[in-house]
């Protein structure tokens, strides 16, 4: 289906266009209904800055013709994912609350957890972790109540991010792994290589270069699969940062090179998509690229990430399956 939706965007675009509130006469019900429908396409393809544009031109619509609410809700929680990926934490929360409203309202247990996630992400980015787990305990019990085990795997997972924050890398690999058993039940690819990344992350966390390095390059390779730019770079930044690790460990210079160049790489595939890093990503972030930086020298760093930034995607990936 997002092979199919990305074959037939421009004549999405020029539906959207054609229907838009803007235009007198247009049929702003259609436009309502076209964006509730795509908001997971843009949020999947990375077309983030696009699809915020559509979803608050149809907030702005309500004004002029009524909504049905299972289409307000999926709005506002479309809306507040877009502007999750793109950093605006606020408005993530205030948009998100309004769907989790509207759900609750009508009685839509199914999509309320994924707005429940999303929730408990712009809460642990922010670093309310208490919050964040409340959000994944009532999202886990709906999603277990329900039977959607994929509810289930990713609010393991994010409970998991949880537990990692706060030190406790045992608990958050148990949930990593009972979230990647779920994803895999169901055949499920990208919750697969989401909980991949997870574990990686915390093997990361622990020292356990060996570990973590396997696991992001099997979650590289299914979100390249699945062109998942955002999976991607999230993969590609971790790998440089255990490059990096490596590199201190070792006082080697090649590593703290494959470092540079996977960061240039990752950013590059981040602006592209406009998402910046979250604010607890870069404090993990600038400590390793100070590091790299001093083995390298600021000039020969900066040379190098410019290296990464510009190398073509199939390029990025040979070289990051390459880092041991």
């Amino acid at each position: 289906w997002l092979a199919r939706l990305d074959s037939e965007h421009d004549n999405l675009r020029a539906a959207l266009e054609w229907s838009s509130p803007a235009l007198a006469g247009s049929d702003v019900s259609a436009f309502q209904h076209l964006t509730a429908a795509l908001w997971r396409f843009w949020y999947l393809r990375g077309h983030y800055k696009e699809g915020l544009e559509h979803m608050t031109t149809a907030l702005a619509s309500f004004r002029i013709s009524e909504c049905a609410p299972e289409y307000a809700a999926r709005i506002y929680q479309g809306a507040g994912v877009l502007s999750l990926q793109q950093g605006d934490f606020e408005a993530a929360s205030r948009l998100l609350d309004i769907s989790l409203q509207l759900y609750a309202q009508i009685g839509d247990k199914a999509r309320r957890i994924y707005a429940l996630l999303s929730s408990g992400i712009v809460a642990h980015d922010q670093g309310d972790y208490a919050k964040a787990a409340a959000f994944y305990s009532e999202s886990l019990a709906t999603s277990r109540e329900i039977g959607d085990k994929v509810g289930t795997a990713l609010a393991l997972n994010n409970w998991g991010n949880v537990a990692r924050e706060q030190g406790d890398y045992a608990k958050a690999q148990e949930l990593f792994k009972e979230s990647l058993e779920l994803a895999r039940e169901v055949g499920d690819k990208r919750r697969t290589a989401l909980a991949l990344s997870s574990m990686g992350i915390v093997a990361w966390y622990q020292g356990d270069y060996a570990s973590a390095a396997p696991l992001l390059q099997q979650s590289l390779r299914l979100n390249h699969e699945l062109w998942d730019r955002l999976g991607m770079s999230n993969c590609i930044e971790m790998l440089g940062r255990v490059a990096a690790s490596q590199a201190h460990a070792l006082d080697d210079p090649s590593c703290a090179r494959d470092a540079a160049r996977l960061w240039g790489a990752a950013r590059a595939l981040r602006e592209a998509i406009g998402s910046p890093l979250p604010p607890l990503d870069r404090a993990d972030h600038e400590r390793s690229a100070t590091g790299a930086r001093e083995i390298l020298g600021a000039e020969v760093f900066e040379a190098t990430l410019a290296e990464g930034y510009a190398m073509p995607i199939e390029q990025v990936l040979t070289y990051a399956l390459k880092v041991s």
